[in-house]
This record gives structure tokens, sequence and C-alpha cells, in this order.
């Protein structure tokens, strides 16, 4: 118990801690996120900006 009462109060202990709760997060993070394939994120913002476009049309000319 003395040993682990050690460690806790070193501050390299408690830097693994947040860095293994850092790359636990961020392997949740990855895994939750939806998957693009190359250019997939492209052409999905020109279509939003042609959408955008039209639209801005249709309210100046009506």
């Amino acid at each position: 118990m003395t040993l682990l009462r050690l460690r806790i109060y070193q501050p390299a202990f408690w830097l693994y801690v947040v860095v293994l709760v850092f790359v636990l997060s961020q392997v949740v993070i990855a895994q939750s996120t939806p998957k693009f394939k190359p250019g997939e994120l492209f052409s999905l913002g020109e279509k939003a900006l042609e959408e955008r476009a039209y639209k801005t049309a249709l309210a100046h000319y009506n």
C-alpha cells in the first residue's frame, strides 16, 4: 500500500493518467464520427454552395 501511495504523489503518475484518458477519448471520438471517402467532403461542400447560390438567386429575383 505504501508503494501505491508513493506513486500517486509523483507527477509522472498523473501525467500518465492524463495522457491515457486523452488517448482513450480520442479513440472514442474517432469511432463515433462518420467516415468520408476522399473527395466526398469537397463534393458535399460544392453541392451546398450550389444550393445556397440557387436559393439566393431565387430570393433576389422573386
